[in-house]
């Protein structure tokens, strides 16, 4: 049973509306204005808001800006409800933060699935949440300090012998800076995958879908090729890279592509050794997909189902096997293919390597799913 909000001004439709909600086995509390709501829900915390749009004393974008504002209240589901069919309205409530949209007169089995979807939505986010309180000091802390102790150690080294007048040999000199940069580069990489994973378990896929009309797809296979041979530079391995890009249109965000083909590269090159070939491809596909992109290794190679089935913050026998990362970089790749209905297809097989094979949709297929409420 969940606590469910529902501000309403108009008397009969929030009297029905906490009536039939009642019936579903939910606790059901009411407002009948903005005002009203926004102090309800900062005592009551419910586990999501039904709003209408128009109101007196504070209108529904009020609300939810509001709301959004405290950390408390920032991500519970959040419904409108509202009598104009606006494109326009539409793009901005859901720029806004909002999880759904619906146009009255609404039927209540379509109200109900939009609750339920939103409430299954948000519980499995506080499972990943929890997922990532429990693990953050075991694998994440070790993680962390371990560049940091490389930073703090070299650095303290070089300022010892400064302060005493040594000027540090050029080896020495070579060995501790290349020692920083790597240590800072990690430290980025660990950074960026937690900031991005929020975001992707914390908006919804509108929200995503409208992010990537905002973006340029111009030249973002000279992007994906530096970036790359940027990562294939930091293991040391810039002659197992091999790339064969072919310049597509896209139907997803230009960034989350990259991002995706960049942690799939990154596993290749950490699950394989120097002198095996990783080598990425991307070829014009047909009307219904835009580009398949393939990532090959000849590394140690693993049963599939591992992957499918693997927790986050966790690894594939990191058990038997030392290794970097604290394990976001799948499912920070399976999000971003949910968002935008790309598909994958894993060959691999122990001791043989790995084959990861995406298939991204068409930006005609993109606007048509952007489309559907």
């Amino acid at each position: 049973m969940a606590r469910l909000l529902v501000i309403e001004d108009d008397s009969l439709m929030r009297q029905t509306l906490q009536e039939m909600l009642a019936l579903t086995g939910h606790e059901v509390l009411v407002a009948e204005n903005g005002e009203l709501g926004t102090e309800l829900a900062r005592e009551t915390l419910p586990d999501l808001i039904v709003s209408d749009w128009k109101m007196p004393r504070m209108n529904g974008e009020a609300v939810l800006l509001n709301l959004r504002q405290h950390e408390p209240t920032a991500a519970i589901p959040f419904i409108f409800l509202t009598g104009e069919e606006d494109p326009e309205l539409y793009r901005k409530v859901m720029e806004h933060g909002a999880d759904d949209y619906l146009v009255k007169p609404v039927r209540f089995e379509k109200l109900m699935q939009a609750i339920n979807a939103r409430l299954k939505r948000h519980s499995t986010y506080n499972l990943q949440v929890e997922q990532l309180r429990r693990h953050v000091t075991q694998v994440v802390s070790h993680e962390f300090n371990t560049p940091l102790n490389a930073i703090l150690g070299y650095s303290s080294l070089l300022n010892d012998m400064l302060a005493e007048g040594q000027m540090p040999d050029m080896e020495l000199l070579q060995e501790a800076v290349q020692s920083i940069q790597q240590a800072g580069h990690r430290l980025h990489h660990l950074n960026s995958n937690f900031i991005l994973y929020s975001e992707l378990v914390t908006k919804s896929k509108t929200e995503h879908q409208l992010l990537r009309q905002q973006e340029t797809s111009e030249d973002w296979s000279h992007q994906l090729e530096h970036r790359l041979q940027t990562l294939a530079e930091r293991y040391r391995r810039a002659g197992d890279l091999q790339l064969s890009l072919a310049d597509i249109a896209l139907g997803i965000s230009p960034v989350h592509l990259i991002k995706m083909i960049e942690e799939l590269v990154d596993n290749a090159f950490k699950f394989s050794q120097p002198g095996q070939p990783v080598v990425v491809e991307c070829a014009q596909e047909s009307e219904f997909v835009a580009g398949l992109f393939s990532i090959t290794d000849q590394g140690r190679g693993f049963a599939p189902q591992k992957l499918q089935d693997m927790p986050v913050l966790q690894q594939i026998d990191r058990q038997h096997y030392m290794q970097e990362g604290v394990g976001l970089g799948w499912p920070i790749v399976k999000l971003i293919a949910q968002i935008y209905d790309a598909r994958f297809q894993i060959e691999s097989e122990p001791g043989k390597g790995t084959c990861v094979t995406l298939l991204v949709p068409p930006p005609q297929a993109a606007e048509t799913a952007n489309g559907k409420r």
